[in-house]
């Protein structure tokens, strides 16, 4: 069974129907010409109430299912758009994070990379210091075996000398010395 606001706007149509066959009039042609505008003394009266009776149905009827719509569809419609705009300053907050976090690792990455580096020179510069000193060492080993040699070289052809200068006069002479 249909209940009483599903009846209402029928039978509200119908009546809207029968006013409307009831207030035209047909234009009427006469010696003058055409006449297109009713006559307003007997007409109108009549439908400034048939237009004060349609107004709460039309309104009821038409209108406010009109504008529910449109505003349901406006307030979804805003409701997306803050929500997109939300999503949108979550995204950027997001975006100025991961950009922090790159800047912050890509800082350490360097520092890092220095400190290494820092401390490959140190290393590298230890090991060339400790290959000098050793070599220096044994630069002074050489020269001391050098010197050694040297000496030893001198002593031997000192002796060598003298024996040869012993023999050389020895045979100059005709005689041994």
């Amino acid at each position: 069974m249909k209940s009483r606001a599903q009846l209402k706007p029928k039978w509200i149509a119908y009546a809207t129907l029968l006013a409307c066959v009831i207030c035209t009039g047909v234009a009427a042609a006469s010696e003058g010409g055409l006449q297109i505008l009713p006559d307003w003394t007997t007409k109108l009266p009549l439908l400034i109430v048939l237009f004060a009776l349609l107004i709460s149905p039309v309104n009821a009827i038409l209108f406010k299912p009109i504008f529910q719509v449109l505003d349901a569809r406006e307030e979804r419609t805003m409701g997306t758009r803050k929500r997109a705009e939300s999503v949108m300053k979550q995204a950027d907050a997001t975006l100025a994070e991961y950009e922090r976090a790159v800047r912050e690792v890509r800082a350490e990455a360097e520092q890092a990379r220095k400190r290494e580096a820092s401390a490959a020179r140190q290393e590298t510069a230890g090991v060339i210091d400790e290959a000098r000193a050793e070599s220096e060492r044994q630069l002074e080993r050489a020269k001391t075996e050098l010197a050694a040699a040297l000496e030893q070289s001198r002593q031997i052809l000192r002796t060598q000398l003298q024996s040869l200068a012993d023999e050389a006069a020895s045979q100059v002479l005709g005689r041994p010395l």
